[in-house]
């Protein structure tokens, strides 16, 4: 009977190791399930880590890009307020002119002079072969009849018929006609 009983305490101890084994593989399978799951896990979050670098490079990308923009807007904004700052620079420029300008204008539309029938002209209105010119004079002063030669760069003679105030301006004209003719027009040693 003890031969009964070793082969019964060695197929227990067969049963039990094997049992034991079972469950060793049962635990193994599950701990292998719980690190493919976590692994399957880790995968499904790394996949979301790739994606939110992806994100975060394009925001970077469009930020860098914003970034140049406004460098740009802002280079431009500096070259245009130089432009304005230079513009302003000339018009105080002028306006300063314009105060000096508008009182010599205002100078030579002074009153008329009343003494006689003298008038000082700023412009000659002459009739020349070409028609007729206007001729700027300075400080010239006039009165209707008076004779005046060398206007056009010849020897005529003119005589002041009219003078005039113009309406654009106010500035004073004398109108002439030309009374004589140059001396090469006329005969030897200008007799007709």
């Amino acid at each position: 009977m003890a031969g009964v009983f070793t082969q019964q305490e060695v197929g227990s101890d067969a049963a039990v190791a094997a049992d034991d084994l079972v469950a060793a593989a049962d635990d193994s399978l599950s701990a292998l399930r719980s690190v493919a799951i976590g692994l399957a896990d880790l995968v499904v979050d790394a996949a979301e880590l790739d994606e939110r670098a992806d994100a975060i490079a394009r925001r970077e990308r469009e930020v860098a890009e914003a970034e140049q923009a406004l460098e740009w807007r802002a280079f431009v904004l500096e070259h245009e307020q130089r432009i304005v700052e230079e513009r302003a620079r000339e018009i105080e420029e002028k306006a300063g002119r314009m105060h000096w300008r508008w009182l010599l204008r205002a100078w030579r539309w002074r009153p008329p002079i009343a003494t006689r029938s003298f008038r000082v002209c700023e412009f000659l209105f002459v009739p020349t072969p070409g028609g007729y010119a206007l001729l700027e004079q300075e400080g010239v002063a006039l009165r209707p009849g008076a004779i005046l030669t060398g206007l056009t760069g010849s020897d005529a003679q003119f005589q002041v018929t009219k003078i005039a105030q113009w309406d654009f301006d106010g500035r004073w004209c004398a109108y002439v006609q030309q009374t004589s003719q140059p001396n090469e027009e006329r005969g030897i040693d200008g007799i007709d």
